[in-house]
C-alpha cells in the first residue's frame, strides 16, 4: 500500500494504492481534502479501477482527482470543525463505504468475545471466511498481543485469535505521536484517564496499514466519523463489516480493468 498527497487549484489530492489478490494489479482509493479555514472538507472516492502496477495506481489517483476537481466538483458536507476544542462532524456525513477487499482490515480482541448478543452471528461469520476466501485479509494489530495473552483472557476468544495472524510491530514516527495525541484525547473526552492511550495506539497502528478497524467499543464508534477524519481508518461493527464484505463481493466482477 501506497500514499501520496499532490497540491492541486486548492485541494489537497490524497491517493493511496491496495495490491488485488485475485487478480494481478492495483486499485486506487483518493481523497479531495480542502481547508475552508473554519472547517475541513475531506471527501472519499473509490476509483474501482485496476492498474498495472503500484506507482500507475498513485498517478491513476492524482489524474483522477484531478479530473474531478476539473469538472466543478464542489464539496458539500463538512467534516472537521476546526473551530471546536474537539473535531465536529456533520451528522449528515455518512461513513464511505470502503470494499475490505481492497485492503488490510484488523479486528479489536473485544470484538472476539461471544456475548450472547446481535454481533456473535457477524462475528462468527467474518472469521469463517478468513479462513477460505484469500481475496481479503483480516489481522490483528500487534498491539492486542499482551491483550490476548492476558491470563484472564477468555480460552475461547485466545482460541479465535490463533487463528489469525499478528500485523508487525510498528514504532509510530514523530508526526504519528501527535496524531496518537489527538486520537488519545478525541476518544477520551471529559472521562478519566483510562485505556484510552492504548485504544489510541490501536487505531494509529491500523491506519498505517489498514482501512477497517472491527470492534465493539462503544466508545470507539461513538466517534468513528471524527476516526476517519483524522485517520481515513473506518472503526465499524462486525455486522457493518460483514455488509459490506457482501455488498462488495457482489459488485467485483463488474470492476473495469484499465491497467496494461
Amino acid at each position: 500500500m501506497s500514499r501520496k498527497r499532490q497540491q492541486y487549484q486548492g485541494y489537497t489530492i490524497e491517493a493511496t494504492s491496495f495490491p488485488l489478490r485475485d487478480v494481478a494489479g492495483y486499485t486506487v482509493h483518493y481523497n479531495l481534502i480542502k481547508d475552508e479555514g473554519s472547517h475541513i472538507d475531506d471527501t472519499h472516492f473509490e476509483s474501482g479501477v485496476i492498474f498495472a502496477s503500484d506507482a500507475d495506481a498513485i498517478d491513476g489517483g492524482i489524474s483522477l482527482g484531478k479530473q474531478v476537481i476539473d469538472g466543478g466538483f464542489t464539496p458539500t458536507k463538512i467534516i472537521t470543525n476546526k473551530s471546536c476544542s474537539e473535531p465536529h462532524v456533520s451528522s449528515l456525513m455518512p461513513l464511505p463505504n470502503l470494499d475490505p477487499h481492497y485492503a488490510n482490515n484488523f479486528i479489536d480482541a473485544n470484538a472476539l468475545h461471544i456475548t450472547g448478543g446481535p454481533e456473535d452471528t457477524a462475528l462468527q461469520e467474518i472469521l469463517r471466511l478468513s479462513g477460505e476466501d484469500d481475496t481479503f485479509t483480516l489481522l490483528l494489530p500487534h498491539s492486542v498481543k499482551s491483550e490476548i495473552e492476558h491470563p484472564n483472557t477468555p480460552t475461547d476468544v485466545k482460541r479465535r485469535a490463533a487463528r489469525l495472524v499478528f500485523s508487525t510491530p510498528v514504532q509510530l514516527t514523530a508526526p504519528e505521536m501527535t496524531t496518537h495525541e489527538t486520537i488519545r484525547s478525541l476518544i477520551q473526552g471529559n472521562a478519566k484517564p483510562g485505556q484510552h492511550e492504548t485504544d489510541a495506539f490501536h487505531l494509529v497502528e491500523s491506519a498505517k496499514y489498514g482501512r477497517h478497524f472491527i470492534t465493539n467499543d462503544t466508545r470507539l464508534l461513538r466517534k468513528a466519523a471524527e476516526i476517519w477524519a483524522t485517520l481515513h481508518l473506518k472503526v465499524l461493527r462486525p455486522s457493518e463489516f460483514l455488509a459490506a464484505y457482501l455488498h462488495h463481493g457482489r459488485q467485483r466482477s463488474h470492476t473495469p480493468n484499465l491497467g496494461s
